[in-house]
């Protein structure tokens, strides 16, 4: 049971870094970004390009998606944005600002950040999807609290600073809740570096949608980015969760 849970987990973070990267990869390419073992990868690979996941190009040796994994969500991508072409939504965000475009959802006492597009270049701090954050520390952890009642906050950051063996890196409840009630009156929150160093993104709760668990959206990238585009950014988040509150 655990090598079929094991080897369920590397099939999706194969196809997501595949999602995330938009290049073709050989299997050293997914064994040095993943730290996977070459035998299980070569063999993961080749399973899914028997599937029609993947194609293989025996030129280059490199694997890439083909447009069956694209048809795994698309029932779901319809059912919640209809025919608006999230990803389409998400990149033109990207494009518009330079920066990374993020969404998460709860686990628990951490954020998982389930889609990422990442900007490239000097200085350009990565958001890998998949990644676990602690939600009482990112913007898009905050926005995701920012539902819940202050007693449920309270109950998490507790949990979270339990877990939590650096002191240093233990949370006040009165900043948290500060923050919180920020992003409620103004509908967005900014992490001004509280997670990393130099990092900044401003994050907004989307609408519920259906079937969905509560999600969040962030954009992200150095504070120095973030700072000179920050009235933008936050008229453009607002734009985007109005269209989905309309669709």
């Amino acid at each position: 049971m655990e090598h079929a849970v094991k080897s369920a987990r590397r099939v999706l973070e194969i196809l997501e870094l595949f999602a995330e990267d938009h290049v073709p990869m050989t299997v050293m390419d997914v064994v040095n970004k993943l730290r996977i073992p070459q035998s299980s990868t070569s063999q993961l690979l080749s399973s899914l390009q028997m599937l029609g996941y993947l194609r293989y190009d025996p030129q280059s040796r490199t694997f890439l998606p083909t447009l069956r994994v694209m048809l795994l969500g698309a029932s779901v991508q319809d059912e919640i944005f209809g025919h608006g072409r999230v990803l389409a939504l998400l990149e033109s965000l990207r494009r518009e600002f330079s920066l990374s475009v993020i969404i998460g959802m709860q686990q628990g006492i951490y954020v998982r950040y389930i889609l990422t597009l990442c900007v490239t270049g000097p200085g350009a701090p990565a958001f890998r999807t998949g990644v676990l954050r602690p939600i009482c520390r990112v913007a898009v952890g905050k926005a995701l609290l920012s539902r819940q009642s202050d007693a449920e906050v309270g109950l998490i950051v507790r949990s979270a600073n339990a877990h939590e063996a650096d002191q240093a890196r233990r949370v006040p409840l009165a900043s948290v809740l500060a923050d919180i009630h920020r992003c409620r009156e103004q509908g967005w929150v900014e992490s001004h570096g509280s997670s990393v160093r130099g990092k900044d993104v401003i994050a907004a709760l989307l609408p519920r949608l259906p079937n969905q668990p509560d999600l969040a959206i962030g954009l992200g990238g150095t504070e120095f980015d973030v700072a000179r585009q920050r009235l933008p950014i936050v008229a453009r988040l607002e734009e985007f969760c109005q269209s989905l509150e309309n669709r």
